[in-house]
This record gives structure tokens, C-alpha cells and sequence, in this order.
């Protein structure tokens, strides 16, 4: 699998053992792989194959003979505005871009698909001896913050909000003019 590429640093994927160690978990690497399909079209896909600790990079197992997928197919990234731009060649990508990837492993005449390999493991993030960790089907509806801490977060900032309303409204408030009143009088 010379054709294999590194996409990260990434977060582990959420509910696994590695996401839940303290409050900076290890980053690491999705692993992407091409598979070449044997249907009468040849359909090919890079398929990400899951999640691996940066440590453990060398512990990748790699895929032989014939594999079944099962996973959901998604679209590429999009970078971000200070990502970096991919370097070719090094094997290493800072978002999923398979144009990219396609042209780099010379195994596809189009832009292949990306395919999300799902583990039929109800568990697979307990296991530590097999890299990469794969999601789960219920890890796809799983999220990252869990609702108690969104209600958290919009408490905080309708405060925010109301304070500043607040201060605003004091700020620009007209006040009475008590000496405007006592120097008409005097003239």
C-alpha cells in the first residue's frame, strides 16, 4: 500500500478510549488508502480506513487480498483559510482533498470517491492492538459537544449579550441637566 496517505492532525474520533483521555487528548492521523473495485465498471475509492495515534504511525495494519467496506461515502474538504497547501509526494495532507490524493497515487482516471470505512465492531475503540480505529454507526450520530454543554454555551452568551445590552444602554442613557436649569434663572 504505497499509495497510502496521512491526513491530520486530527482529534480522535468521538467515544473512543483516546478522546476521552483528559483534557488534551492525543492528536493523530486519518489513514486513506486506495481500493480498486472488481465490478464490471473498475470503480475505484479512496476509503478512510480511521484513526491512528501519531505514536503509532508504524503500527498501521495493512489490508491484503480481497476486503469488503462497509462505510458511508463522503465529499472531500474543503481547506481552511490558514491550512496549509498539500505537499505531494510526502504521503502527508492537511485536509482530505482526493483530487489531490488521485493524481499522487496515479491509480485513477477520475476523482475518485471517498468512502468513511464503518467498523461492524460494536466496539472497536476498546481494542489498542489493531491501528487504524475505525468509527462505529453509532459514533455517525454521535457529537462532538454533547447537548448539556451547548445549553452551557448559549447560557453564557445570552449573559454576555444581556450585559452588554446593558452597559450599552447606561452608556448612551441621557441624564438630567441639573446646572442648565440654574443658569437660565440667572440671566
Amino acid at each position: 500500500h504505497s499509495h497510502q496517505v496521512l491526513v491530520g492532525p486530527r482529534s480522535p474520533p468521538a467515544g473512543s478510549l483516546a478522546a476521552a483521555q483528559g483534557p488534551e487528548p492525543q492528536s493523530g492521523w486519518l489513514v486513506i488508502t486506495p481500493l480498486h473495485g472488481d465490478g464490471p465498471d473498475g470503480q475505484s475509492f479512496l476509503v478512510n480506513r480511521g484513526w491512528v495515534p501519531r505514536d503509532s504511525v508504524h503500527a498501521i495494519t495493512q489490508p491484503e487480498g480481497d476486503m469488503t467496506v462497509s462505510g458511508v461515502v463522503r465529499k472531500a474538504e474543503e481547506p481552511g483559510t490558514f491550512t496549509p497547501d498539500a505537499q505531494p509526494g510526502s504521503g502527508r495532507y492537511f485536509h482530505i482533498d482526493t483530487a489531490t490524493m488521485a493524481l499522487e497515487a496515479e491509480l485513477f482516471e477520475t476523482v475518485p470517491i471517498l468512502v468513511e470505512a464503518i467498523s461492524d465492531d460494536e466496539s472497536p475503540f476498546t481494542r489498542k492492538e489493531a491501528w487504524p480505529l475505525q468509527r462505529t454507526k453509532d459514533s455517525l450520530l454521535a457529537f462532538r459537544v454533547n447537548p448539556e454543554m451547548h445549553i452551557v454555551y448559549s447560557v453564557t452568551w445570552y449573559t454576555l449579550f444581556a450585559a452588554s445590552a446593558a452597559l450599552t444602554a447606561m452608556r448612551f442613557k441621557k441624564r438630567p441637566q441639573k446646572h442648565a436649569a440654574s443658569a437660565i434663572g440667572k440671566l
